[in-house]
């Protein structure tokens, strides 16, 4: 099983909007998917609630001392996000509990880690476990003076304990495209971080369309409305990245 963490210290930056996108482009490619939502606010597992995803154990289990999954898996799981997530969280049993899983599923299944906005256990523990880490970005001037600390958080986890964990890139996302502002920063971006983006070209504009089609538990680039058509070409060009980066 392939694990990639989409994470970011601050909140805001769409990292489970990116995420849930991640998890509807695979299952449409017919990918097996696991989806865990380490969000206590667990956002993404109520969108997925709407979806065939099906919740076979609550989030918070992977961190405790009895976590068992001992049954056949559905093609699309969920691992839900729950008010236990602030509670006592051992990073440890987590690791310990991700390794478990890693050698009873396939290896051609794919794991999304949603994770809270916060330098916490509930990022730092997946970070231990995964194969890939993505980061959207606001284009804020404290979002892109904070990339020096989610860089330097990212070469601790790698020196320390996951030498295999491979860093594809920053993600601009909800860029407010009539912003001069926000555009000179994304200029900006490109010219001071060009070899940490994703892909210098990609970016995901903000727009009403993307919460409309996630309240529908369908990716953007399904809603079928003329203003989802360029940011769903936007996020398909994203996602389709990231699976191919993998």
């Amino acid at each position: 099983m392939k694990i990639i963490t989409i994470a970011n210290q601050k909140g805001g930056v769409g990292k489970s909007a990116l995420s849930l996108h991640i998890a509807f482009y695979l299952h449409e490619l017919g990918k097996k998917v696991v989806f865990i939502d380490l969000d206590p606010q667990g956002n993404s597992s109520s969108v997925l609630g709407k979806t065939d995803f099906q919740a076979v154990a609550s989030a918070s289990s992977l961190f405790q001392d009895n976590f068992s999954l001992d049954m056949p898996l559905p093609h699309a799981v969920l691992l839900k996000g729950d008010a236990s997530l602030v509670n006592n969280l051992d990073i440890k049993l987590f690791v310990q509990n991700m390794n478990q899983l890693i050698k009873s599923i396939d290896d051609d299944t794919i794991c999304i880690v949603d994770t809270a906005p916060t330098a916490s256990a509930l990022q730092i523990a997946p970070l231990i476990v995964s194969d890939s880490v993505v980061s959207p970005i606001e284009l804020e001037s404290f979002s892109i003076a904070g990339i020096a600390s989610i860089l330097n958080t990212l070469n601790n986890i790698k020196e320390q304990y996951n030498p295999r964990l491979n860093f594809l890139g920053i993600v601009p996302n909800r860029v407010k495209g009539v912003s001069h502002r926000q555009l000179t920063l994304l200029e900006q971006l490109k010219t001071s971080y060009s070899q940490y983006l994703l892909d210098p070209e990609f970016k995901i504009n903000e727009r009403q369309a993307i919460p409309e089609a996630l309240d529908q538990g369908i990716p953007v680039w399904r809603l079928g409305k003329t203003s989802a058509r360029d940011v769903g070409k936007e996020m398909k060009a994203v996602v389709s990245k990231i699976y191919q980066s993998i």
